[in-house]
């Protein structure tokens, strides 16, 4: 690009220092005999010619730099397309993380309401089994989970041993949050409601005290 404008440049430069030349020049004995109209119609034609090639060529430039205007901002925006297909990789391949670490939390809590129902028949999770979880699941909480997450979990862990109604309703809130992490809604859901979904009768609250009175016993 530099050296086609210093080229031009030149061009133009030469042409003009070649007409002061002639112009200073007494040419008028070799011009004898020479038709003026002739004369004057070429040196036209090699000024309209050389004005054209400079015109052409910076026409040319304008095009070339608009062209690579055109690519840069082509390449910005693949860039930028490409950058937001991986954070939305990244983004899923951590929700998919979390996704496991909770469901290990909710199958133990799950399992221990459901061992008030007498038609199920699973065996129950040892001590062992429920520490190993939740130490699983705290681990993994502090690595993947979000801040609401591990608030309404120590929040649980606070709770827990307050009652069954607030053990169940911090449960509750612990469930919502878990939700709201992993991209869910939890709008139009009722106070309890993910407590409802593991009775056996979804409507009677009362055997929440059940569940708990006879585990006291």
């Amino acid at each position: 690009m530099e050296f086609i404008e210093k080229s031009i440049a030149y061009i133009f430069s030469a042409f003009v220092g070649a007409l002061a030349l002639l112009a200073s020049l007494d040419l008028s004995p070799l011009l004898t005999g020479v038709d003026t109209k002739i004369l004057v119609a070429v040196i036209t034609v090699a000024g309209t010619f050389i004005t054209g090639f400079v015109l052409a060529i910076l026409n040319h430039n304008k095009a070339k730099a608009r062209e690579m205007e055109g690519h840069k901002a082509i390449s910005e925006r693949e860039l930028h397309a490409q950058k937001q297909i991986r954070e939305r990789e990244i983004e899923e391949a951590h929700r998919e993380r979390k996704v496991q670490i909770y469901l290990e939390f909710v199958q133990m809590i799950s399992s221990y309401i459901q061992g008030a129902n007498p038609e199920n028949k699973k065996k129950p999770l040892s001590q062992q089994q429920v520490l190993n979880k939740i130490e699983t699941f705290q681990n993994g909480i502090l690595l993947w989970g979000g801040p609401e997450v591990l608030k309404t979990y120590l929040h649980y862990r606070t709770v827990a041993s307050q009652g069954n109604k607030v053990l169940f309703e911090s449960i509750d809130q612990l469930y919502k949050s878990i939700r709201q992490d992993i991209g869910l809604s939890n709008q139009g859901l009722d106070d309890m409601e993910t407590i409802r979904l593991y009775l056996k009768d979804p409507s009677e609250l009362k055997l929440i005290d059940d569940i708990t009175s006879a585990d006291k016993g």
